[in-house]
């Protein structure tokens, strides 16, 4: 630098080296995307999802998520902002509460998570619960609090069991295709890898629809990727700093429980009126390997009653049991003078409701005749239905069966 009053040549030094520093500061995001050179603006890009590229977080170790890659999965993708040369966005009309262009190296994943969670909430996707959020689990509850009966001479019921905390599956709006209409582009996953090429570049909320399989629904957290994107880290010697015009994601699946019904049928082939109403007890435990590890656990424990004041049929229905669930039905109280047929231990897998059949369930059958005893016993029967939120009982008026007529 030249000064042409050499009387100030010395007054300036100071002033200079700050100005300079300023101008250095302010121009360190900049210079940070250059690094890696300017985008190719003329260039369209790709995206590639696999399944292969499982994340999610707080999941456990063991969890499966194998059936992913033999299930047919839809990506929907939505345009959010625009990016120049410098690798710096401009979100799109609707999405300018988002802030996209004060993005920098300082934005945290949990940042991240929660623009592309309001950026579908804009577009009115529905969005999985965070882990802890109402929503996420289902209520805790203890099976000896939600069915019971009193019967004379009725064998010792099984001791409390609680059952844990499961996540329950999310509901899709109605107008859930209206919103997909929207979408920029729509990527089918299949053998657990999807791409679509002709990409404008720029910054696109990634959604999934929800997949049901056999005994779950898998719901997916939405995310915001860069076309073209940079997964420069440099934490990571071998790691590359260059724009990626074709760039490659995984899914980020949660797995939710499916739920199904158990009906249990008993026949009453001979009733005795001098004896007065017949009780018949029943032990219901459903097991379910919850953490992929081989060892399954008590998902389900309860008793149900049913009461004849004649000859026929009666039904009881236990309804939100998990699908796939092993459930035992025993027989422990065959009223004070009847005897089962057969055996007393029945053994079926519970399904998710129309899986099987529109309106079919699983059904274990029990009949029982008079044995010519002469004995006399009593019964209560408790009700107990679950409404997605948590279980309620009530006394069945007159004891008139424990799951209907």
């Amino acid at each position: 630098m030249r000064c042409r009053i050499k009387s100030r040549l010395c007054a300036v030094p100071l002033a200079v080296c700050f100005l300079a520093a300023v101008c250095l500061l302010a121009a360190l995001p900049r210079m940070t995307t250059l690094a890696r050179g300017l985008i190719d603006t003329g260039r369209e890009c790709s995206l590639t999802v696999k399944t292969e590229i499982l994340v999610q977080d707080n999941e456990e170790e063991n969890a499966d998520w194998s059936e992913l890659n033999e299930t047919q999965i839809q990506v929907y993708l939505y345009r959010v902002a625009e990016v120049n040369e410098y690798g710096e966005y401009e979100g799109l009309e609707s999405f300018k509460g988002l802030e996209l262009e004060k993005i920098d190296g300082t934005v945290k994943a949990d940042d991240w998570r929660e623009k592309a969670r309001a950026a579908a909430n804009i577009l009115g996707l529905p969005v999985p619960p965070k882990v802890g959020e109402a929503g996420s689990e289902t209520v805790d509850w203890s099976a000896g609090g939600n069915a019971s009966v009193n019967a004379v001479d009725t064998p010792g019921l099984p001791a409390e069991v609680s059952r844990p905390a499961l996540p329950e599956a999310m509901e899709l709006p109605a107008d859930l295709p209206d919103k997909l209409a929207l979408a920029d582009a729509e990527i089918t996953v299949e053998n657990g890898i999807g791409t679509k090429q002709a990409l404008p570049q720029g910054m696109y909320l990634v959604w999934v629809m929800p997949v049901e399989t056999e005994n779950y629904q898998y719901t997916f957290l939405p995310y915001l990727v860069s076309l073209p994107n940079n997964s420069y880290d440099a934490a990571m010697p071998d790691s590359v700093d260059e724009w990626e015009y074709d760039a490659a994601v995984g899914l980020k699946p949660r797995q939710n429980l499916l739920y199904g019904s158990l009906r249990i049928r008993k026949t009453l082939n001979t009733y005795n009126e001098a004896l007065g109403e017949a009780m018949f007890v029943f032990r219901v435990e459903a097991r379910k390997d919850l953490n992929h590890d081989g060892e399954k656990e008590v998902v389900y424990s309860n008793v149900v009653g049913l009461e004849f004041d004649a000859s026929g049929s009666k039904e009881a229905v236990i309804e939100h049991i998990p699908a796939g669930s092993e459930v035992t039905v025993e027989e422990i109280y065959s009223g004070s003078a009847y005897t089962v047929e057969g055996s007393a231990v029945k053994e079926v897998t519970v399904w998710a409701k129309g899986s099987n059949g529109e309106g079919d369930m699983a059904t274990v059958e029990f009949t029982n005749d008079y044995d010519n005893r002469i004995t006399y016993g009593t019964g209560a029967v408790n009700h107990f239905t679950h409404d997605g939120n948590g279980w309620s009982g009530k006394r069945v008026p007159g004891s008139k069966g424990g799951g209907g007529e």
